[in-house]
């Protein structure tokens, strides 16, 4: 069994041919590898001994094989969806780069469903499928957990660019979006200073925030830009100041998606939903250039220095 395994790893190593701009994001305390990411996730927690190396090995065959299947079932329309990325800072006790890490803890906020078309047992079943997810996750990521409570950033659209209040916001959007919820709950909203013109300061109250979270992730089951043959898609929607995400969605189409008792078709479906949430770690077109080396430098020149930066690019941003 382990000569076989050894056996598929060397072929597995010599598919998978990394593109320069994939590297692994030092935040994120595991070995991460990635082709395609809409047919091969691998996430696995770097081992200490030579029998978990090989224990992790397996899994990351089972992810392999796993991944490398569902486009057969299903569609990933996620590279052609139109993702804002807002960044705002959360905090974490000492240096990130060396403080103690721990089992990510995933919040799955699923109290949009039940405002969708989608009948009980449906939204039942989304609960299973992303509750699965939660599990497979948090059994092999660790990260730098948040301290105290996770805060969902403010819209600003417009900053200061001159004079003494360069980098203030200005203008704050009324609505705050994530994915496909409309309006994120008031209680998860960060607090955001706004300065006038005269230097006069306006503060938007924060709301309480959400406890013993690492990740946010929005659950929703509406039409978006769903086809007939997309169970899910999901995106992250903010980032850390370290450019890790902290808050995003996924969205279960309610065409395709259906509560079913099949084996294979729940098998199926719960590849999916951990495929979508890989994409909203970060395994992602959007998010490839925001990773970072192991100094917690950016491996992708940032804006406003970097070549190739235009004026819809933001500070701190790599170029597109």
């Amino acid at each position: 069994l382990f000569r076989e395994v050894a056996r598929w790893l060397d072929q597995f190593q010599s598919w998978l041919k990394l593109r320069d701009r994939v590297e692994r994001p030092s935040d994120w305390k595991c070995w991460c590898s990635s082709s395609d990411v809409h047919s091969v996730s691998a996430l696995v927690l770097e081992p200490a001994s030579s029998f978990s190396r090989m224990l992790f090995s397996i899994m990351i065959l089972r992810l392999f094989m796993l991944f490398s299947l569902i486009g057969f079932s299903n569609s990933c329309m996620h590279d052609r969806l139109k993702i804002k990325l807002l960044r705002g800072a959360q905090s974490y006790v000492g240096d990130r780069r060396v403080s103690q890490t721990s089992r990510i803890r995933i919040n799955f906020d699923t109290r949009f469903i039940q405002n969708s078309s989608i009948s009980a047992a449906t939204q039942a079943y989304i609960k299973v499928l992303v509750s699965y997810a939660k599990d497979r996750l948090e059994s092999i990521l660790a990260v730098h957990p948040v301290s105290g409570n996770l805060f969902v950033p403010r819209n600003c659209t417009a900053t200061w660019i001159q004079g003494p209040s360069a980098g203030a916001c200005s203008i704050a959007s009324s609505v705050n979006q994530c994915g496909e919820v409309r309006e994120i709950p008031h209680e998860h909203l960060d607090a955001l200073t706004l300065v006038n013109q005269n230097g006069q300061k306006k503060i938007l109250a924060a709301g309480t925030g959400v406890p013993d979270t690492d990740l946010l992730v929005y659950v929703t089951s509406t039409k978006g830009v769903c086809d007939t043959s997309t169970l899910a898609y999901a995106s992250p929607c903010h980032l850390d100041q370290m450019d890790r995400p902290v808050v995003g969605s996924i969205n279960f189409c309610p065409g395709v998606i259906r509560a079913t008792t099949d084996a294979s078709q729940i098998a199926n479906d719960q590849a999916v939903a951990l495929h979508e949430m890989i994409h909203v770690m970060g395994f992602s077109m959007t998010l490839f250039s925001y990773f970072r080396d192991a100094n917690g430098s950016p491996r992708t020149p940032r804006c406003p220095a970097a070549p190739g930066c235009s004026e819809s690019d933001g500070a701190g941003d790599p170029p597109y």
